[in-house]
């Protein structure tokens, strides 16, 4: 896979120094994140790591025959990691991927993140 290079720095760095985003900034990079993980689910490319530190990073993607196929490799990370990743269940991507998407757009409106504890356990 090869990429142009984008400079500026990644949206986490980003809100961590600037701020959360507007209301107008974050529907407009929402969408365009939007768009780019819904064609990737239309090719059956399952991301498996969205957050803001790396949306354009595909090292944990995988294809897939099916959107609907069940996948059991724990990807990601923790903070936008669905429910049934800490379940150990197994899991179809396009529903973990939409789940890390919410928390996402979370942290663009809010600059915060949704769920915050000591540990992983809680």
């Amino acid at each position: 896979l090869v990429m142009e290079y984008s400079g500026g720095g990644d949206l986490h760095t980003h809100i961590c120094s600037d701020g959360r985003l507007s209301e107008a900034e974050a529907k407009i990079t929402f969408a365009q994140i939007l768009s780019a993980i819904k064609h990737m689910h239309d090719k059956n490319i399952i991301h498996r790591d969205l957050k803001a530190e790396n949306v354009a990073d595909f090292g944990f993607s995988t294809k897939v025959i099916n959107r609907s196929d069940i996948l059991d490799t724990f990807c990601g990370s923790p903070p936008y990691a669905a429910p049934e990743l800490f379940r150990n269940e197994c899991y179809a991507g396009p529903p973990v991927d939409v789940w890390a998407m919410a928390v996402l757009l979370f942290f663009m409106v809010t600059g915060t993140m949704p769920f915050q504890a000591d540990t992983m356990g809680k």
